[in-house]
């Protein structure tokens, strides 16, 4: 059986001290409840009855406030109210789901230390404020499907820690949103959802995927400090403002991104039969989005690096394509290439590696200072044994462009070496290659110390 609004009408009704008409007033009257200590030494309501309150009508017009403090649900919890209603959890728990919905002009807060075992949902609700001024744990999913906020903040400094998967989809956020400092545990959704105001993010970790896809931010969308630790979705996401992204952690790779991206494939193709490059598109665009409204800010060098992950699902994009031309085919090498020397203009150091690797190999191959293989030999089994291999192609190559450069450095032109009339066959094809290899890599050394230049007018 379970307890209504026709119970708390009855209970309302009996009492003559308004002082004695709250909720907790209420639930300690009925004698399914029970009344214990909780190892905080606080006197604490167990309800071991389903909650079904729906106040469609004036039936409680005088009950506009519900305070849950100190109580343990045992059942389901549904509130739906059409009038102005405020509902403050306190240091309570709900061991099963906890169901707002068709709640008009309400408040919602979350003070002290709450905990959800199972399924947190709101939906079609009108909310004046949001506050969550506590420690919020959730063991299952927290949904807001449908909602209109015109204010929803975090006040405490050390903000919730969401395990569950915290999904919003089709709200509307009239007023500046803050969720900084939140710790997203398990999938994260904000999927369609419009901000009319500024929302930050700041200092926020998103420890599974971050949904984003079909938003629109109208005023300042403000990421600093976030840390993705896997690939997020913007797809077709909206940046009509300004976009910081200052000191954001984009700290994935071309494999965790395909990986990523073939996970989505997986996952959601149970439901549909859209092919593999459907979902790289769809990530595709949300790096593009990025990058459009971060150049829109004259941000030119956060914008490079989201430019290079939609270079990354470019490289996907052809290579999942079934019917390859020979356009397709060159281009995917090229983006290859481009990956591995310098990581798309964006990574110097990788470039500088490269150019040592080419300048020594050349040499090596070469033939013309003799002494470089001792050399080399020797590095390998000293530096070999003293530090576990570790980085002694780099080592070794360093070291032949140093004796390189001691001994003979005009071969490190390359171009000089095609006049010499002193090479053989092979000397003058290697030189031929070197001559085309060390040209891309230096052309692609300048560009990347550029790096401005990578991103489009």
């Amino acid at each position: 059986m379970a307890i209504d609004q026709w119970k708390l009408k009855f209970y309302l009704d009996s009492q003559k001290d308004y002082a004695s008409k709250n909720f907790c007033m209420f639930l300690k009257s009925l004698d399914s409840t029970e009344i214990f200590t909780n190892e905080r030494g606080v006197e604490t309501i167990a309800v071991n009855e389903e909650i079904y309150l729906n106040f469609s009508n004036d039936l409680l017009d005088d009950f506009t406030s519900f305070e849950l403090s100190n109580i343990v649900f045992h059942k389901r919890v549904t509130i739906s109210n059409k009038n102005n209603i405020r509902i403050t959890f306190y240091n309570s728990e709900a061991r099963d789901s906890f169901h707002l919905s068709e709640c008009k002009g309400a408040n919602l807060a979350f003070n002290g230390t709450n905990i959800f075992k199972a399924n947190f949902m709101v939906s079609g609700s009108e909310f004046e404020n949001v506050i969550i001024n506590s420690y919020l744990q959730v063991d299952s999913e927290m949904f807001f499907i449908g909602c209109v906020f015109k204010d929803f903040k975090v006040t405490r400094y050390q903000a919730p820690n969401i395990e569950p998967q915290f999904t919003l989809e089709f709200c509307h956020f009239e007023n500046k949103v803050n969720f900084m400092n939140f710790v997203f545990g398990d999938k994260m959704r904000f999927k369609q959802c419009t901000f009319k105001d500024n929302v930050y993010f700041n200092n926020s970790i998103f420890k599974d995927s971050a949904d984003f896809s079909q938003c629109e931010f109208e005023k300042t969308a403000n990421f600093y400090g976030v840390e993705f630790k896997k690939v997020p979705n913007f797809s077709q996401t909206q940046f009509k403002g300004s976009l910081n992204v200052v000191n954001t952690n984009l700290d994935f790779d071309f494999e965790s991104l395909k990986e990523k991206i073939k996970q989505e494939h997986r996952q959601q193709n149970t439901n549909s039969k859209k092919s593999l490059v459907h979902f790289v598109n769809d990530f595709r665009d949300s790096f593009r989005g990025f990058k459009s409204a971060l150049i829109k800010d004259n941000n030119l060098l956060d914008a490079s690096e989201f430019h290079r992950c939609e270079l990354y699902c470019k490289e996907l994009e052809l290579d999942s394509k079934e019917n390859k031309t020979l356009k397709d085919k060159v281009e995917k090498l090229q983006l290859w290439f481009y990956r591995k020397l310098c990581d798309h203009h964006t990574d110097l150091v990788l470039n500088l590696k490269w150019l040592v690797y080419t300048i020594a190999l050349y040499v090596f191959l070469l033939g013309k200072i003799p002494f470089v293989y001792p050399v080399a030999i020797f590095i390998f089994c000293v530096y070999g044994c003293m530090c576990s291999f570790k980085n002694i192609w780099l080592v070794i190559s360093s070291a032949i462009v140093f004796i390189t450069i001691l001994d003979t450095p005009k071969i490190i032109l390359g171009i000089s070496n095609l006049f010499e009339k002193d090479l053989n066959l092979w000397q003058n094809f290697i030189t031929t290659l070197y001559v085309i290899a060390i040209g891309l890599v230096l052309f692609s050394l300048q560009k990347t110390a550029r790096k401005n230049s990578i991103v489009p007018n």
